[in-house]
C-alpha cells in the first residue's frame, strides 16, 4: 500500500513539471500557422476495412465506449495530481490557436460574410443531375442508411437520409451544424441538399456492406430494396438527403480524441491537448451534437511531393445534430436537457417536434431536443465520454465561446433559412434556440475568466486599449463595471505603477513611465474587473509589454483564473 502511494504521489510530480509555467514561447503575433504539413510518408491503415469504415461507423461506438471512459477517468486522475488540468499545448503567446491542417481561423480572425457561410450549404459539390450513381459500399443496419457512391464522372460522395416523416427537420439539422463549424473554422466535408430519385441507385460490382455482427460481405439487390424502402418509407417520389463530396486524397481512417497518430511526424501534441478539440464541446453544446467520438471524424492524406504529403483532419457525420433527430438517436435523459418525463415521452413520440398548427403553445413545444429554459453549458454533455472534453479548461471555454459569439443573429437567421426545414414556425425555432443557446454559453464562458480581449496600442503609442466581452454582448451593463490595473515587472519583483481604477477600456500610461521601461525587459501590466453587487475584483488579464520605438508593445497575454 505504501508502495501505491509513494509511486503515485511520483507520478503526480512528473505530471506536474509538464504543466506550462510562463506565456512568451513564440513570436509576438497573434495569428499564426502550424508548420504541420510537411511531406512524410503515408501512415499505415488497414487497406481492408478503410472504405467501408467511412460509411459504417457504429461498428467503432460499443468499444469507444469504453475506452473513452477510462480516458476521462484519467483526466481526472491527472487533475488531483497536479492540482490543476493541463492547459492546451497549441496555443501561442496571445491565447489563440495556431492555424493547422486540424483548424483555420476563420469567423475568429475576421469578419465572415454570411454569404461565405451559406456557399458551404446551397453551393458545394453535387452529384450529377443525371444518370446512374453506383453504389461502393452502404450502412445497411440500423433506422437510417448511409451510402458511399460514385456519379457518372468518378466523383464520390456520401449521401445521408433520415428516416420518412421528419419533413427535412434532420437534414437541417446537419446542414446547420456543418455550415456553423466550417465558419468557425474546422474541416468539414462539402455538404448540400439535395433531391434524389432512388431509382437512380445502382449496386457497383465490388459493392460491400456489413452485416449485423459486423462481417463484411458483398451487397445484393435484397440490400439496395431495403435502403430505398427505408429512406422513402415504400412511397414513390424523390427524397431528400444531404450529399458530402468525399475528401480529396486518400482517406486513412478516423482520429482519436486522445494520444496521435502511429506514423504521422507532423502529429506532434497529444489530441486531447489541442485546444480546438477541446473546445469542441461548446460547438457541441450550442448544436447538441450527442455522438463526439472519434466515429464520427476522418483523417485524409494529401500527396504534394511524389509519394510524401500530409495527414488532414476532419469533422465527420453530424446525425446526432439537434439531439440525434437526423438518425432518430434516442438521447438519455441528461442529454435531452431535463426536460421531464412528460417531454421524455413526447420526445420519443415525435422526435420533439409536434404539428405547429396543431399545437396551441406555440414553436416551443416542437424542438424540444433544442431546447433553451432548460441547456445549462456547464452540464451539458455528449452521448459518449470523449477524452478531449475532460481536459478542457476555462480558457478552452472562453476560446470557443468568443467564436460562438460572434456568429451574429442574422448569420444564424440565414444559416437556418438555406437549410431546407419546409415550415416556417420550425425555422423560427430554431433561429430563436439557437441564438438563445449562444448567449447562454457566451454568458457561462465569461462568467468563468475575467472576459478582456482585443488588447492593442492606441496610436500615441503609450495607451492599451481593449475590449469588455461581457459589456460587448449585453451580458453586463458599461456603467456598472469597473477595472483597475498595475504595471510591474514581468516576474513581479518591481512595481513601477501600483493598482489605479477606471470606468474606461483604456489604459493611458505617462509618457516619463513608458520612456523610463528598459528596452530589453518585459512588463506586465494586470488589469481585473468588477460589477456592481460583485465584492471582489476578477482574476487579471496579464498584458505582456515591451517598450520599442519610443512607444509600447505587446508581446503577449495571460488569462489567470483561480490559481493559474
Amino acid at each position: 500500500m505504501r508502495k501505491t502511494i509513494v509511486t503515485t504521489l511520483v507520478a503526480a510530480a512528473m505530471l506536474a513539471s509538464c504543466a506550462p509555467k510562463k506565456p512568451l514561447y513564440y513570436p509576438a503575433v497573434r495569428w499564426m500557422r502550424d508548420d504541420d504539413r510537411r511531406p512524410i510518408e503515408m501512415p499505415k491503415v488497414s487497406e481492408r476495412e478503410i472504405e467501408l469504415d467511412a460509411v459504417d461507423s457504429d461498428t467503432h461506438r460499443e468499444m469507444e465506449r469504453l475506452l473513452s471512459s477510462t480516458g476521462a477517468f484519467a483526466a481526472g486522475y491527472q487533475d488531483v495530481g497536479t492540482g490543476g488540468k493541463q492547459e492546451a499545448l497549441n496555443v501561442n503567446n496571445f491565447d489563440e490557436v495556431a492555424d493547422s491542417s486540424w483548424f483555420q481561423n476563420r469567423i475568429g480572425r475576421r469578419e465572415v460574410t454570411i454569404a461565405e457561410m451559406v456557399r458551404g450549404t446551397a453551393e458545394a459539390f453535387k452529384p450529377s443531375g443525371a444518370g446512374p450513381l453506383e453504389i461502393l459500399s452502404a450502412k445497411t443496419e440500423g433506422v437510417v442508411p448511409r451510402v458511399f457512391v460514385k456519379d457518372g464522372g468518378g466523383r464520390r460522395f456520401m449521401l445521408r437520409f433520415e428516416r420518412p416523416g421528419l419533413r427535412g427537420v434532420g437534414l437541417g439539422a446537419e446542414i446547420v451544424s456543418s455550415a456553423i463549424l466550417n465558419a468557425a473554422g474546422y474541416n468539414l466535408p462539402k455538404d448540400a441538399l439535395i433531391e434524389l430519385d432512388t431509382s437512380r441507385l445502382v449496386l457497383g460490382k465490388d459493392a460491400r456492406t456489413r452485416d449485423r455482427y459486423g462481417e463484411i460481405r458483398p451487397m445484393t439487390d435484397e440490400d439496395l430494396k431495403n435502403i430505398v424502402a427505408k429512406i422513402t418509407g415504400g412511397k414513390k417520389g424523390s427524397v431528400k438527403a444531404v450529399s458530402s463530396a468525399f475528401f480529396k486524397g486518400e482517406y486513412i481512417g478516423p482520429f482519436d480524441f486522445s494520444g496521435r497518430r502511429r506514423g504521422d511526424k507532423n502529429d506532434r501534441i497529444p489530441h486531447q491537448h489541442r485546444r480546438e478539440l477541446r473546445g469542441y464541446q461548446m460547438f457541441c453544446a450550442l448544436l447538441n451534437i450527442l455522438l463526439t467520438s472519434s466515429s464520427q471524424t476522418a483523417d485524409v492524406f494529401l500527396r504534394t511531393d511524389g509519394e510524401k504529403g500530409y495527414v488532414e483532419h476532419y469533422l465527420f457525420d453530424l446525425s446526432s445534430a439537434f439531439g440525434g433527430v437526423g438518425s432518430w438517436f434516442k438521447a438519455s435523459d441528461d442529454n435531452e436537457e431535463h426536460v421531464g418525463a412528460k417531454g421524455t415521452v413526447a420526445n420519443f413520440l415525435t422526435l420533439g417536434i409536434k404539428d405547429p398548427g396543431l399545437d396551441a403553445k406555440g414553436p416551443a413545444e416542437e424542438f424540444k431536443f433544442l431546447g433553451v429554459g432548460p441547456f445549462d453549458p456547464g452540464k451539458w454533455s455528449p452521448r459518449y465520454n470523449n477524452e478531449a472534453f475532460a481536459h478542457m479548461t476555462p480558457r478552452d471555454e472562453f476560446w470557443a465561446a468568443r467564436i460562438l459569439m460572434r456568429f451574429s443573429d442574422g448569420a444564424i437567421a440565414a444559416i437556418v433559412d438555406r437549410a431546407g426545414f419546409p415550415d416556417a414556425k420550425v425555422r423560427d425555432y430554431v433561429k430563436k434556440s439557437l441564438i438563445a443557446r449562444r448567449d447562454a454559453i457566451g454568458r457561462y464562458a465569461f462568467s468563468g475568466l475575467n472576459p478582456l480581449d482585443g488588447f492593442a496600442i492606441d496610436g500615441d503609442g503609450g495607451s492599451v486599449s481593449f475590449s469588455d466581452l461581457s459589456v460587448e454582448y449585453g451580458f453586463a451593463k458599461r456603467d456598472g463595471t469597473k477595472y483597475r490595473y498595475s504595471l510591474g515587472s514581468r516576474m513581479g519583483r518591481a512595481v513601477l505603477a501600483p493598482w489605479a481604477e477606471t470606468r474606461d477600456t483604456r489604459v493611458a500610461m505617462p509618457g516619463d513611465l513608458v520612456t523610463s521601461m528598459d528596452p530589453s525587459r518585459i512588463y506586465v501590466l494586470k488589469i481585473q474587473t468588477k460589477r456592481t453587487g460583485e465584492e471582489w475584483w476578477s482574476s487579471s488579464v496579464d498584458v505582456f509589454l515591451k517598450r520599442r520605438d519610443g512607444g509600447l508593445d505587446i508581446q503577449g497575454i495571460e488569462r489567470r483564473y483561480g490559481n493559474h
